[in-house]
């Protein structure tokens, strides 16, 4: 061994040494543990490499660079921020990994020729290997120049490192059977890892290699990404799922399975037809309202590569607005009109030489209209009570014992009337909030009841089981829903010329719509009205409860 090729050993293995300590010594930081590690590494793997005359690619130098090509990767994995924290059970299970794989590689080249089969083995785990350590250098350059997350210089120094060790696999796969240009060889392998330590050394103190973390830039585009409020969802120019955010994965149920494929489909919505308002979407709570706006993605050339979709529920807003509509109404309509109305006999009973009887029935009239103001106003607080939870639990609700229980309890409110329902074979069951949908479908059974005029007043319950959704439907034979209440329900804006008659219907369209459900009108087959509530059948979540309207 020549004086130069051992003053190159030392020279490279102090370089690495240094590099690797002054890492070590700040490993609380990203990426500081294996990068120390890797440096201790290499310079093991150049004493190995001089310490043999003649090189011998299977024995001396392959087993440090496997090492040290895993630990590059996971270096950049955790420096930039793509991957996982480097613990000490992770580095040791990179270290571990490297050693079988040398371990493997030794043994086959040792005991085969250089032309048996059994080397394919060898040439397939160098391919894993370098195709690990060409995507640590990819990493890199991604984070340098298409994110800036790293200053331009430290990238290259980094880009440097990992292009080393690649070198060094490539000109150890050309010159693995030349065995006359071993010397050649050595002095190129060690030049090269001295380079390495060089840079090592450079990216350390020139570039403050470990006094910034770039990963903060991703991780801070990643964690505002994931906490935004309204779902997001990027698609390609052909409109096929790319990325989504945590919001539209727990809204639209979106898993990896999804992407690549089309995004109508995982939306269940043709964003092409749509009329510019607000769009309907099933959601795992059930049918919810969107505000969608769109922001296509341009490349340097300007051409437009794909679309970003930013989707802001607005049920909530939507539904303030209507009980907005509604209260207004109900403070300049209906209370003005009761209120004129309770002034009206009270003045005739004052002015008027009126009968016991006929005063009898005036004063009858305004206790009645003063229980309907009182009533209006319960129930108008009720809904808001009900309609204002932050977050709605759900359970398990058993349809058939809730509907049994209701039956009896209406039962009694009006014994001049009769409620049938008939408890089905098969238990139906669906997990919603229990309280909003008993007072939902108890409006429905009190407004079948209460303004039916019918001599033998009836309502009926009827459950249906479907695998997506259950269906209650309520039936009456009364004078029915006017069909202008329903339009203005179903429509869900009221207006100075068209709105409802009292908060009861809007009530239970709100309760409906909050379980994330649909209501139907239909007329019964005799006489009366058929309303029927679909609620989706919703997944149980880790919390135990979800956001409400």
């Amino acid at each position: 061994m020549t004086t130069a090729l051992l003053g190159l050993t030392v020279l490279a293995a102090a370089l690495h040494l240094w590099a690797g300590a002054h890492a070590l010594r700040r490993q609380s930081r990203p990426g500081a543990a294996p990068f120390g590690l890797l440096g201790i590494v290499l310079a093991g793997s150049i004493g190995l490499t001089t310490a043999e005359v003649v090189l011998d690619w299977g024995v001396s130098v392959s087993a440090g660079l496997v090492v040290a090509t895993l630990l590059f990767t996971g270096f950049v994995l955790e420096y930039t921020g793509r991957g996982p924290a480097m613990t000490r059970l992770r580095l040791a299970g990179l270290l571990g990994f490297g050693l079988f794989v040398s371990g493997v590689q030794i043994l086959l080249l040792n005991r085969f020729a250089l032309d048996s089969p059994y080397l394919l083995v060898v040439s397939a785990l160098n391919l894993v290997v370098l195709s690990l350590g060409l995507f640590g250098v990819f990493l890199v350059v991604r984070a340098g120049v298409t994110y800036d997350d790293l200053p331009l210089g430290r990238a290259l120094v980094l880009t440097g490192i990992g292009g080393v060790l690649v070198s060094i696999w490539v000109i150890g796969a050309v010159f693995a059977e030349q065995l006359e240009l071993t010397q050649l060889v050595s002095w190129l392998i060690l030049g090269l890892l001295g380079l390495d330590g060089a840079l090592s050394i450079l990216a350390e103190y020139r570039y403050d290699l470990f006094e910034t973390e770039p990963s903060a830039g991703y991780l801070a585009r990643d964690s505002v990404f994931d906490e935004m409020t309204e779902a997001v969802v990027v698609a390609d120019r052909r409109g096929h799922l790319l990325d989504s955010n945590q919001t539209a994965n727990n809204a639209f149920g979106i898993d990896r399975s999804a992407l690549g494929r089309p995004i109508s489909g995982t939306l269940g919505l043709a964003l092409a037809d749509r009329d510019g308002g607000p769009v309907s979407i099933e959601t795992r709570d059930g049918r919810r309202e969107y505000e969608l706006r769109e922001s296509p993605i341009r490349d340097s050339t300007d051409r437009n590569v794909g679309m970003v979709y930013l989707l802001r529920d607005v049920t909530n807003q939507q539904t303030h607005e209507q009980q907005l509509a509604v209260l207004n109404r109900v403070l300049r309509h209906n209370l003005r009109n009761s209120f004129d109305s309770i002034r009206g006999f009270a003045e005739a009973i004052r002015d008027e030489d009126m009968s016991p009887t006929a005063t009898t029935e005036h004063g009858e009239r305004i206790r009645q209209t003063a229980s309907d103001i009182s009533e209006l106003g319960e129930k108008v607080s009720r809904a808001e009570e009900l309609l204002e939870w932050e977050q709605l639990d759900r359970e398990h609700v058993d349809l058939g014992s809730l509907a049994a229980s209701l039956a009896e309890t209406v039962s009694t409110e009006y014994p001049e009337g009769t409620v049938e329902f008939a408890e089905p074979a098969t238990p139906v069951s669906v997990r919603t909030n229990r309280e909003v949908f008993r007072a939902v479908l108890e409006e429905l059974l009190d407004n079948g009841l209460k303004h039916n005029r019918g001599a033998e007043p009836t309502v009926r319950i009827e459950l249906a089981s479907h695998p997506e959704e259950v269906a209650v439907t309520i039936c009456d034979n009364g004078s029915g829903i006017p069909e202008h209440e329903q339009a203005v329900l179903l429509d869900g804006e009221e207006t100075p010329l068209r709105h409802g008659t009292g908060v009861g219907l809007w009530f239970v369209y709100w309760g409906v719509r909050r379980l994330g459900g649909t209501i139907a009108f239909a007329e019964n087959d005799s006489s009366g009205s058929t309303v029927t509530v679909t609620i989706p059948r919703v997944e149980s979540t880790d919390s135990g409860a979800e956001t409400g309207i």
